[in-house]
């Protein structure tokens, strides 16, 4: 159909209301479809703003025009956001008023196509009780409450549904919500109905939930109405003998009513109920104060909860004394067995201050009482043993330092250490209770009802950083080992990856190069991935690519950086060049490998070139310059370099010198302590290790081939920085042999 064809359409449906004189009773919803399949034709600006001028032109003449006033609406949804919504808002009222509920419900219909907004979703949630399609109101009220979550009435209405429905999740979910609402309301009324409704309907196990309205309600309430709601739930759990939280209960109401016996005796009550059977349960309620009614309440529930943790049977633990557990008690005093001493005694007072707690599971009872059995279970199940260790402490969080120095101590040989730990981090990636955090320094516990797919994508979708990105979908590869990750899941990510690689191949080829080698990774852990979008090649991509050194740095995944050195050398001339670069970048971990692309191409020239850069810029590329000492020093490359060795340790041991007090120096000054503190044990552990002895072992070999190393001892002297163990030592051993080298 033609423009002309269309405004003539157009034309004729504004000029049949004036002829046929339509009033407003006489619309329907089928003359309402005939404008709207008119209005689909009208596209493209020209003809959108033509239709919104001649619609403007006839309601000029007839303000009334329900056609123009329609299309006008409908069209001014991208051009005039105002003059959309009170147009819909004034065409669906006249009808409203008229009760005529099928065109209300399109028009709404219509309107919320177009966006979703909180008068379209009233009014059709209104339309639709007058129509008797009360099924379709919950889902429209939930779209409502999302765009107004403070909508108490909505929250109310939603919850009485599922309520009456058998579906008390869901009600629950909708009632706290409403009580929110009206908490903030200051709705006492309201708060106290919905208040009694939980309390029926909630489960103990949830109960958490009225300790936590604690704080909203203080703010808007009175204590008296406070301990007031607090006594309508405490019947609830003593009933079902949910004592912990008839204590929080109990202990809240007596902080709004502190002198009210009732509730001390109830509390009283609920201790002896919890802490039935305890040998010392009568002697504590009166030592702590709690059954004398003028002693202050909060003094004694604190003393009673205390002393009251200490029994025969319970373990404890002692910074000095270790893991035990209590033999007998007094009033006065207490008999612990502990490993080095079976019978200690200690008074009560210094049980309190000292001894920790711990519970029947905790891992370092299991380990004092059931040695072989923990030993079993960190062995043959290490994110069993890491979930027993990490819920043993009270924040549910361990660093890696404490579980390997304090925890597996004894458990895991030390020189099996790092191979448990790599098997056992690989398990807990895919575990959705744990998390690592302070770049995998700690191991924390977390409940999730997540799956590892879910975790995986969730973080993926949220992230903003491309390399982030990267690292993500490596961590899905890499940890879903027996690939029981849903494909859909592969597929959504290498469709990410495909489209960036589409949209940044000509303005970064950088990002799509390594676009390119995810996607490659995705397909070769899932083969079914479709890469049919996917029309480039890594030669394509490397040949454009002009900042690689920087590319290479942020990968940070040894494994695909070595995919590109691979490619670099495969589809660049000046390979050289880049890789030479890359070197400068401190990408330590890839040195050996670009080391052994120039020995395998002849490249001697920039083997020498490299040595030399880094002895003589030392303090600009100190990973570079240690690698470089350690291969030499070590003979690692005796003979890839030859005759050249000698003339480089002598000046690679200067320069190890001169660098270790460069170090110091910027640890002194705060200036990159952490990376400057961990090259300069690098360095140390290098020259004056006991296994290896390297710069004594030099000093010795040059000594008896009468070489001077008169300047290397004088460097040796002056550094400040070698710590007195090793100095003492080194100098220890050139005296005592046969021609001492010190005197």
């Amino acid at each position: 159909m033609s423009q002309q064809e269309i405004l003539k359409s157009i034309e004729d449906l504004l000029n049949e209301e004036k002829w046929s004189k339509f009033q407003l009773s006489e619309y329907n919803v089928k003359k309402f479809k005939t404008i709207d399949k008119t209005l689909s034709k009208v596209k493209g600006d020209d003809l959108v703003d033509s239709v919104i001028k001649i619609s403007k032109e006839y309601l000029d003449k007839n303000e009334l025009n329900i056609v123009a006033k329609y299309m006008l609406s409908v069209l001014s949804f991208d051009k005039d956001k105002e003059l959309f919504y009170s147009g819909f808002e004034k065409i669906i009222d006249n009808f409203k008023e008229r009760e005529k509920w099928g065109i209300v419900e399109h028009l709404c219909r219509k309107m919320l196509d177009l966006e979703e907004n909180e008068f379209g979703l009233k009014c059709l949630i209104e339309s639709l009780r007058f129509l008797n399609k009360s099924s379709e109101i919950i889902e429209i009220q939930k779209k409502l409450l999302k765009l107004n979550p403070e909508d108490a009435s909505t929250c109310l209405s939603i919850a009485k549904f599922n309520e009456q429905e058998k579906n008390n999740k869901e009600a629950i979910h909708y009632y706290k919500q409403a009580i929110r609402v009206f908490i903030n309301q200051k709705n006492t009324k309201m708060v106290e109905d919905i208040w009694l409704k939980l309390v029926e309907m909630v489960e103990a196990k949830e109960a958490n939930f009225f300790l936590e309205m604690e704080n909203p309600l203080k703010s808007n309430f009175s204590a008296e109405f406070i301990s007031t709601l607090f006594s309508i739930l405490l019947p609830k759990l003593v009933k079902i003998k949910e004592y912990d939280f008839s204590i929080d209960i109990l202990k809240k109401m007596l902080d709004y009513s502190p002198k009210n016996r009732e509730y001390r005796d109830k509390l009283i009550e609920v201790y002896s109920a919890k802490y039935k059977g305890h040998s010392q349960l009568e002697e504590l309620l009166k030592s702590s104060g709690l059954k004398m009614w003028w002693k202050d309440v909060n003094q004694a529930v604190s003393l009673f909860d205390k002393q009251i943790k200490f029994d025969v049977g319970v373990f404890v633990d002692h910074h000095s004394w270790g893991t035990g557990k209590i033999i007998n008690i007094t009033k006065d005093q207490i008999e612990v067995d502990f490993p080095e001493n079976p019978e200690h005694r200690m008074s009560f007072d210094m049980a309190l201050n000292t001894l920790q707690i711990l519970a029947p599971d905790h891992v370092k009872v299991k380990k004092r009482y059931e040695p072989d059995k923990i030993k079993e279970i960190a062995l043959k199940k290490p994110v069993t043993f890491i979930e027993m260790t990490v819920k043993s402490t009270p924040e549910l969080e361990i660093s890696l330092d404490d579980l390997k120095d304090d925890i597996a101590k004894g458990i895991i040989p030390s020189k099996d250490w790092m191979k448990w730990w790599n098997k056992a981090k690989k398990e807990l990636k895919t575990t959705s209770n744990f998390k690592f955090i302070d770049a995998e320094k700690k191991i924390k516990y977390i409940e999730s009802e997540s799956s590892f797919g879910e975790i995986i994508l969730n973080n993926f979708n949220k992230s903003e950083d491309f390399f982030e990105k990267i690292k993500i979908a490596y961590e899905l590869i890499e940890n879903d080992i027996h690939r029981k990750v849903d494909l859909k899941l592969y597929q959504q990510i290498a469709d990410w990856f495909i489209q960036t690689l589409n949209t940044n191949l000509k303005a970064q080829p950088e990002l799509s190069y390594i676009s390119l080698i995810v996607i490659h990774k995705l397909g070769q852990a899932y083969s079914k991935i479709s890469t049919k979008k996917l029309n480039v090649s890594a030669q394509d991509i490397i040949n454009s690519a002009s900042s690689i050194p920087d590319l290479f740095k942020r990968i940070d995944i040894v494994e695909y950086q070595k995919i590109l050195i691979q490619d670099i050398v495969k589809y660049r001339d000046d390979f050289n060049d880049i890789l030479y670069k890359i070197m400068l970048t401190e990408s330590s971990k890839m040195f050996d490998t670009i080391l052994d692309v120039f020995i395998h191409k002849g490249k001697q020239d920039i083997i020498e070139k490299i040595i030399n850069e880094a002895i003589d810029n030392y303090r600009n590329y100190p990973e570079l310059f240690l690698w470089v000492a350690k291969s030499t020093l070590t003979d690692e490359w005796k003979d890839k370099l030859k005759e050249k060795m000698d003339e480089y340790k002598f000046k690679i041991y200067e320069s190890t010198f001169f660098l270790l007090s460069f170090l110091g120096r910027q640890i002194k000054n705060k200036a990159n302590a952490e990376n400057n503190t961990k090259l300069q044990k690098q360095i140390i552990r290098l020259l004056f290790d006991k296994n290896t002895n390297l710069y004594l072992n030099y000093i010795k070999d040059c000594a008896n081939n009468n070489k001077d190393v008169s300047s290397i001892l004088q460097l040796f002297r002056e550094n400040e920085y070698i710590p007195t163990k090793h100095r003492e030592n080194i100098i220890g051993e050139l005296r005592s042999i046969e021609k001492p080298i010190i005197a």
